[in-house]
Parts: C-alpha cells; sequence; structure tokens
C-alpha cells in the first residue's frame, strides 16, 4: 500500500513538472512570436519608407526630365525663330495708271528678310475686282511642277506679275472713286532650312490717292 501511494504522488510530481516545461515553452514561443511581429512591423515600416522615397524619386526624375524636354524645345524654338526665312512682300506696284482699254501690269516683288536661305520657293499672283475684290474665300491655283528657286537672304528678289486686261469705263471710274476695290493678292510658298514647309498670304489694294502703288488690304495677310 505504502509503494502504491509513492508511486501516485510521483506521477503528480513528475506530471506536474511537464505541465510546466509546456508552459514554459509556450511562453517562450510566444515571446519569441512577439519579437517576430515586431521585427516584421519594422521591416514593413522601413520598405514603406523606401517605396514613399523611390516615389518621391521618381517624380522629382520626371519633373526634371520634363524640364530639361522644354528646355530643349524652348532652345530649338529660338533657334528657328532666330535662323530661319521669313519670305515676305516689300512692294507691289503697277506700271501705270488705270485706262480705258488699256493694259496695266500689277508686279509685287518678294524678298527674304530671315537669315537663312528659302528652298523651293514659288508663288501665286492674281489680282481681282469689284465691289469685294478679293473671293471668299480665296484659292490659289494648284502647281504640279516642283520648284527649285532659292531665295537668299536680302540678295535675290522674286517678282510676279499680271495685267489687268479689259477694264473699261465706267468701272474704273467706279474704282477711283472707291465705290469697287482692284486688289493684287497671292501666296508664296517655300521650305525653310530646318525642312519647315511655309507659306506667305498677301493681299494689296489699288489706292486711288497714289494710282501706281497699292497698300495692304485690311484682310488676307498671313504667314507662319
Amino acid at each position: 500500500m505504502a509503494i502504491l501511494t509513492l508511486a501516485i504522488v510521483y506521477l503528480a510530481w513528475s506530471g506536474g513538472r511537464q505541465t510546466d516545461d509546456l508552459i514554459t515553452a509556450a511562453k517562450a514561443n510566444a515571446e519569441a512570436a512577439r519579437k517576430f511581429s515586431q521585427s516584421a512591423e519594422s521591416i514593413n515600416t522601413v520598405v514603406a519608407g523606401a517605396v514613399q522615397d523611390f516615389k518621391r524619386m521618381t517624380v522629382a526624375n520626371e519633373t526634371s526630365a520634363d524640364a530639361a524636354r522644354a528646355s530643349s524645345d524652348t532652345a530649338i524654338s529660338a533657334l528657328e525663330i532666330s535662323e530661319r526665312a521669313y519670305v515676305g512682300i516689300t512692294t507691289v506696284v503697277m506700271d501705270k495708271d488705270l485706262a480705258d482699254g488699256q493694259e496695266s501690269k500689277i508686279t509685287v516683288t518678294i524678298a527674304n528678310g530671315g537669315r537663312t536661305p528659302a528652298f523651293s520657293t514659288r508663288t501665286r499672283h492674281y489680282y481681282a475686282w469689284g465691289p469685294k475684290a478679293v473671293p471668299n474665300p480665296r484659292t490659289y491655283a494648284p502647281i504640279d511642277v516642283v520648284s527649285t528657286d532659292i531665295l537668299i537672304p536680302n540678295v535675290e528678289l522674286i517678282q510676279a506679275s499680271d495685267k489687268v486686261a479689259n477694264l473699261h469705263e465706267p468701272f474704273i471710274t467706279l474704282i477711283r472713286n472707291g465705290q469697287f476695290v482692284l486688289d493684287a493678292y497671292g501666296i508664296t510658298e517655300y521650305t525653310d532650312v530646318f525642312k519647315k514647309k511655309r507659306a506667305t498670304k498677301y493681299c494689296y489694294r489699288y489706292d486711288p490717292a497714289n494710282p501706281t502703288a497699292f497698300v495692304v488690304c485690311a484682310e488676307g495677310n498671313e504667314a507662319n
């Protein structure tokens, strides 16, 4: 009986020790899990900060690249504005005043006021007369032949002429007193040194006060 009692006491004692060991192990595991959780949270914080830093760096790089592109575009535009050809009209004159049944020749003079040549220059020149004169919209006959004309800055001139034919009284009187108008108009096309196609459209009007010199129309003059 004594032996049986001792055995029961031993088993109870050893079972309690195992329970304590299990509790201790569980506490150790819980502490390890807590520390791992703190480490993971710290890693997540560092990663999140790195991501934000990368985003800020990306935005800064994109801003810098945009600024560089804008600066480059501005420099290119400034170079074109400074160095390109500018083709325009210098004078529009008539060789003699209008007279019944007489042919009068209207001549337009074109020059390049830029710093580089104008290539493939070609001009279409017209005249029109009547209550409003120049047609709206203006049309310019197409040119099928490729031009090889080169207009050197401040050196060469291009002249285009058209004869005013079959203009009789009383229409001449209507033009002189301002009821009708006589317009010379046209278009000059060319390619600049930057290989951009350009065009200058012009319109000049007969001036009764100075019949052989035409003045600029209020509309119809534009260039790119």
